[in-house]
């Protein structure tokens, strides 16, 4: 193995399992730990969750669990990416294009989780803001 395969397979798992590893890491905090404790530092904070303790206890369920398992579906994707685009990563063609087209892709999948929490937040509590 010459050092610029190493390079690029180092810079492809480095940068694209950042995301699913701490969606993954955030989503097994949350569901655990954060919904104990009203306000703890750690945890979902948009208004309609610091109404009560109830309503903090589902929002840091739901968005730890909706992390969870889309960190993990990230991961297996992530790895199906690497697999088909061994041949570039060996070739050193596109290189960074792959890797920002995954990361650009997990970035978004992160950041509709929590239009996808107020929706489940709204579906259990109303539409009260």
């Amino acid at each position: 193995m010459d050092a610029d395969y190493s390079y690029m397979i180092a810079l492809f798992w480095l940068s694209n399992l950042a995301t699913p590893a701490l969606m993954v890491l955030c989503g097994v905090v949350l569901v655990t730990y954060s919904h104990r404790k009203f306000g703890c530092s750690f945890s979902y904070k948009l208004p309609r969750a610091l109404k009560n303790a109830e309503a903090w206890a589902f929002a840091q369920k739901c968005f730890g669990r909706v992390n969870l398992t889309l960190g993990v579906l990230l991961l297996i994707a992530t790895y199906r990416v690497y697999i088909i685009n061994r041949q570039n990563l060996l070739e050193n063609n596109n290189v960074l294009l792959i890797v920002l087209g995954v990361l650009l892709a997990q970035v978004i999948v992160f950041l509709l989780t929590i239009p996808y929490t107020e929706i489940r937040f709204s579906i259990k509590y109303g539409c009260q803001k």
